[in-house]
């Protein structure tokens, strides 16, 4: 099910840069349009006013990096808990909302408020009602860092409802070799994300085949503590931090000419 690898015990210097910087220096020489692409207006700019809602296996919300973090959480697996057994849901908030190693490098989107669903371990229903929940608090974007190898056919009509509601969904292109894509990745509703090194040359283990949308990141420092992520779900999760700041800098844009 899971898109991405955590390496608790390997530490790699190259990628541990913090986030926006990795994200600046992200394949500079390739021209596809596919991949990436961090522009100078982001460098000021932190998600004020949006809503990113991320489905995964829950947070670990007491951690010290996400003390300032603006946050609506809510369980769909009926665990009756936000915690987070499996560790996957707290490193990925970490990549756009944790403070990070350096101190020069801010979080991605400190600005922004991240509505965490609780959807991993319980089937299609949780993510089906999940969908239609951040839909009603206002999501600008739906993070899925998650694949299954078949269509799951129960989520099809709310990730065709998201869209007519104007959410940009994102979901992890898998992990299982160059030729798989996962499921709702496939589907017509989603971005697919595939994860690359920082030279964007596509990971061994990512889908690469004919039908991805983006190519992020997808080997990256840990803001939390500087263990190796590795996987389309990490490249998910940055590709869709990376739209985020493009909306940020539409909004912003467009506040600026009503004042001219």
């Amino acid at each position: 099910m899971f898109s991405n690898v955590y390496s608790s015990n390997s530490h790699d210097t190259f990628y541990g840069i913090g986030i926006r910087a990795l994200l600046r220096g992200f394949a500079l020489k390739s021209q596809d349009i596919a991949y990436i692409r961090w522009s100078s207006e982001f460098d000021h700019l932190h998600g004020t006013g949006l809503k990113i809602a991320l489905f995964d296996s829950g947070i670990n919300w007491r951690t010290k990096a996400f003390r300032h973090i603006k946050l609506e959480c809510r369980d769909f697996t009926d665990s009756g808990t936000m915690a987070d057994s499996l560790g996957h849901g707290t490193k990925n908030v970490s990549l756009l909302f944790g403070n990070c190693l350096t101190p020069e490098d801010i979080p991605l989107l400190s600005d922004a408020t991240l509505l965490l669903c609780k959807v991993l371990g319980a089937g299609t229903k949780p993510v089906k009602s999940a969908i239609a929940w951040a839909c009603s608090w206002g999501a600008k974007i739906i993070i899925l860092p998650f694949g299954h190898a078949g269509p799951q056919r129960g989520i099809g009509k709310e990730l065709a409802e998201a869209n007519q509601f104007g959410v940009s969904i994102f979901a992890a292109a898998g992990n299982r070799g160059p030729d798989i894509l996962l499921y709702p990745a496939s589907s017509s509703y989603t971005f697919a994300v595939t994860g690359a090194d920082r030279e964007g040359r596509i990971l061994k283990e990512c889908y690469s085949g004919k039908h991805f949308h983006f190519i992020a990141p997808g080997i990256v420092s840990c803001p939390l503590d500087g263990s190796i992520m590795r996987g389309s779900s990490t490249a998910t999760i940055l590709a869709a931090g990376v739209a985020a700041l493009s909306i940020n800098s539409q909004e912003v844009n467009k506040n600026e000419r009503k004042h001219d």
